[in-house]
């Protein structure tokens, strides 16, 4: 290869990164990093909110419900195989997240959402498992996939950026979009209902189920993508410097730039080789590469009266600091700092970890320093779901006791029936979404702990307005929409945002995911309380009866009172226990819980695109490696 074909890929290996790397900058910015977690948690709120409109839908398939039609009590069985799935997804990947990576799992957890989301639209009576069996299992793993969702997509939010500032909004706007998945639920089941007509009721649900497996397609490229967070890893080189018994060098790889005590290499000037001085300290490897450049020559030699490509010679590649060429002095210093370097951030992004045993020991040790701020997340959030998701999983039921069901024989009226269910469901999600909507823009600005308290305060008013108004609101069904969607308004625009958005902010980084884990399965252990126990309520009073006869009133108040008491302890329990986080700065954990920086953060984010660059330098050598050996194959005829 010529001199100048040798400039051209040099240059050439250098602007690629560059490219490369603008695109990474994009991935790696919080909006987007906020976008990413978000839709993933969107497709988690789709899937989990529209099994409520195909309880409804699975009553009026002929299909399904000849062979096995489901009980209440069995639909709130059906409706839980999803939570409990949750549970088990909440604490085993906030255990792996802070083992193995934010990326790692978020990448698993949307595979498993995905494969769940698909199967559930196709099951089948099979003999000894009916369909509801099948569908319970699927949603399951479902179940699982969403779970593993709520710890990694805080945790990724929250770490986005060091700034404290609009940390809240940015973990907020991630959780906002559950709004936006609970509003396409019944707007997807909506438009097919319309799109297929009557008579296919068995299509409509199958579509809706399986539809929720392709946000989760399209996202897994943008997962795959995405860089590991900063402060986790911030967080493991700190937690193995500090557990590290050795001292020297190799713990000192594994400080920050800016605080590691090494001088700088001496300036050279333009080529020149240094004095004596230099040449009395050079060590043996330096004798013997230089031993290995002179024996070179020769076989330069050798291939060039074979008509073979000569290599460059190092100093004809490479250039000094100042633009001048390099001698082999010169070359075998910048060879030996580039390797210093390299040795530097692969200690830095990959520490050598101490035993599982002492790292488990270690976030034992976390997690009961931060045993009060554990408790008191994690009852809150119980608390919340109880209610939130014991209404909002039955909606459809709740809403249905307005209307009379049809007889399935009549396609027209339960296609009519279905229409008008569906309707009432997505007016209730969109009458959520201002909550959502108005608690991103305040969380910042009034704090988690206010924020909890106003929503829990106005939770329980609406309860008690509904139920003390329940004879009345039963032949107005606007009045009662109006004042049953002030109790979603008040979930969403208060704890049900804030105990999302306070664990990704209590915990260091050692254990900020499975905490967030653990606080959200004790959400979703309360969720699996709620949907178990609303259907056994709403019979108490009517036995099931429906509107005809106008004796469901008992079991709707009683809905409602209980959930006024339970939003009452939630409010008690946030004014004794919840602390403020709004101006706390994230920590590493371990024993000395240093804060994480901005400094850290731009220096991880170097050392990781200049390991990138690395590696892609690498490919391309290897390609380059390939590409001559070929060349000299066809020139030999092999």
């Amino acid at each position: 290869m010529s001199i100048e074909s040798e400039d051209h890929a040099h240059l050439h290996h250098h602007h690629h990164p560059k490219i490369k790397s603008k695109m990474q900058q994009l991935m790696d910015k919080p909006v987007v990093k906020a976008v990413i977690a978000g839709a993933g948690f969107m497709c988690d709120a789709y899937d989990l909110f529209v099994i409520n409109l195909v309880l409804v839908l699975l009553r009026m398939d002929p299909g399904a419900s000849s062979t096995s039609s489901p009980s209440k009590s069995f639909e709130g069985l059906l409706a839980d195989a999803v939570l409990i799935g949750s549970i088990m997804g909440q604490l085993i990947f906030g255990v792996l997240a802070d083992q193995i990576g934010r990326r790692k799992g978020f990448i698993a957890t949307l595979t498993l959402l995905t494969v769940g989301a698909l199967l559930s639209a196709t099951v089948q009576d099979t003999g000894s498992m009916t369909l509801y069996h099948w569908l319970a299992l699927w949603r399951f793993v479902l179940g699982v996939g969403i779970g593993g969702e709520y710890p990694l997509a805080a945790s990724v939010s929250s770490e986005a950026s060091a700034e404290v500032k609009g940390r809240g909004k940015r973990v907020a706007s991630v959780f906002a979009m559950q709004g936006v998945g609970a509003t396409l639920a019944p707007l997807v089941v909506l438009i097919l209902l319309s799109a297929i007509g009557p008579g296919n009721v068995g299509l409509v649900w199958r579509l809706a189920l399986g539809l929720g497996a392709a946000p989760g397609i399209i996202m897994l490229y943008f997962r795959i993508r995405m860089k590991e967070s900063t402060a986790f890893v911030a967080a493991n080189a700190a937690n193995a410097a500090t557990a590290a018994t050795a001292t020297g060098p190799e713990a000192n790889l594994l400080q920050p730039h800016h605080i590691q005590q090494q001088p700088p290499p001496p300036p050279l000037a333009n080529g020149a080789v240094m004095s004596s001085v230099v040449a009395d300290a050079r060590t043996p490897e330096d004798n013997e590469n230089r031993s290995e450049q002179q024996q070179l020559v020769p076989a330069v030699a050798v291939r060039a009266q074979n008509g073979d490509n000569v290599p460059t010679p190092p100093s004809r590649q490479s250039s000094s600091p100042d633009g001048g060429p390099l001698t082999h002095g010169h070359h075998h210093h910048h060879h030996r700092h580039q390797h210093h370097h390299h040795h530097h951030h692969h200690a830095l992004l990959h520490p050598p970890l101490p035993p599982l045993s002492s790292r488990f020991r270690s976030k034992l040790r976390d997690l009961g320093r931060h045993g009060r701020d554990l408790m008191a997340a994690s009852i809150s959030w119980l608390i919340l779901d109880v209610t939130f998701y014991g209404n909002g999983l039955f909606s459809s039921t709740i809403l249905s006791e307005w209307y009379t069901e049809p007889d399935q024989s009549d396609e027209n009226k339960v296609h009519d029936y279905l229409i008008s269910v569906t309707s009432m469901t997505l007016y209730l999600a969109l009458a959520a979404l201002p909550g959502y909507i108005a608690s991103v823009f305040t969380i910042d600005l009034i704090g988690r702990r206010k924020l909890q308290l106003l929503g829990f305060t106005g939770m329980v008013v609406s309860f008690v307005l509904c139920g003390a108004l329940m004879p009345t609101l039963l032949n107005h069904l606007g009045a009662f929409f109006l004042l049953y969607s002030f109790t979603f308004f008040f979930s969403n625009f208060g704890p049900n945002t804030s105990t999302y958005v306070l664990p990704a902010e209590l915990f260091p980084t050692s254990i900020r995911a499975t905490a967030h884990g653990i606080c959200a399965a004790s959400g979703k252990a309360g969720a699996a309380i709620g949907g178990a126990m609303m259907p056994e309520i709403l019979g108490s009073g009517s036995n099931g009866s429906t509107s005809d006869d106008k004796n469901n009133a008992p079991g709707l108040r009683t809905v409602m009172f209980v959930c006024a008491g339970i939003a009452l302890s939630g409010l008690m329990w946030t004014y004794l226990f919840t602390r403020e986080t709004m101006h706390d700065a994230l920590t590493h954990g371990g024993e000395h819980d240093e804060a994480f920086d901005k400094t850290q953060e731009e220096e991880i984010k170097e050392e990781m695109e200049s390991e990138e660059d690395e590696h892609q330098h690498d490919e391309e050598a290897d390609e380059e490696t390939r590409r001559r050996h070929h060349v000299d194959d066809v020139a030999l005829g092999v």
